[in-house]
């Protein structure tokens, strides 16, 4: 049988595994304190010769979370059903570059809207022209190399244009020395307050009245 023993110049003897396979290999798992280590394996046979080895492996602070931010667009913006949206986010992190995290746009409505390695500046560009109507929660995650994330979030409202149910005009018929009024059955599906404009005609010819009655 083989002897084996693992040895850190910072930490001393490791209480790593000393089982050999039938491959003559060893695996060792073990935790290292900050620095630069020369790990030395050690082998003795039954007769007492001995076989070393030495690498050098350096080990870092605890890793520590990446930050997100979300650049645009703003907190509380909208946009109406089928405009183009562009969501730019960044994640920085202090122990990792860019290509080894990922960066992750969802909705709370829609799911998961885009998935990806940020490019060098930590950035990533998402573009859409598919939410849905609604009130999102639109969140940016991003994720480390080991595991561990970041998140922001911001509200975005997608909302349809108002809906003209009718428009009737009163008196009908009319005559040339009639004041016309416009009546108009107008809702909006987010409820936002809505303002109408007019523009009339008389006998296919635009005149100057803007507003919601026409002095005949």
């Amino acid at each position: 049988d083989l002897i084996v023993a693992w040895e850190s110049s910072l930490d001393g003897p490791i209480g790593a595994s000393d089982v050999v396979n039938s491959d003559g290999v060893v695996e060792a798992w073990a935790n290292l304190s900050e620095g630069d280590h020369a790990l030395v394996l050690r082998v003795t046979d039954t007769i007492g010769g001995v076989a070393t080895d030495t690498s050098i492996v350096h080990v870092g602070p605890p890793n520590r979370a990446p930050t997100c931010s979300i650049l645009t667009p703003e907190d509380g913006g909208s946009s109406l059903e089928g405009a183009t949206v562009g969501f730019i986010g960044q994640v920085e992190d202090p122990d990792e570059p860019a290509e080894r995290l990922t960066l992750r746009w969802s909705s709370d409505l829609d799911g998961v809207l885009d998935e990806g390695v940020p490019a060098a500046d930590g950035t990533r560009l998402y573009s859409t022209d598919a939410l849905q109507l609604g009130v999102h929660t639109v969140t940016l995650t991003g994720t480390d190399g080991p595991g561990l994330a970041c998140a922001a979030a911001i509200t975005w409202t997608v909302g349809g244009p108002p809906i003209i149910r009718s428009v009737t005009l009163s008196p009908d018929p009319a005559n040339t020395d009639s004041v016309v009024a416009a009546v108009v059955d107008v809702t909006d599906s987010e409820g936002d307050e809505i303002s109408l404009s007019y523009a009339w005609t008389v006998n296919g010819v635009a005149v100057a009245e803007t507003g919601e009655r026409l002095d005949g």
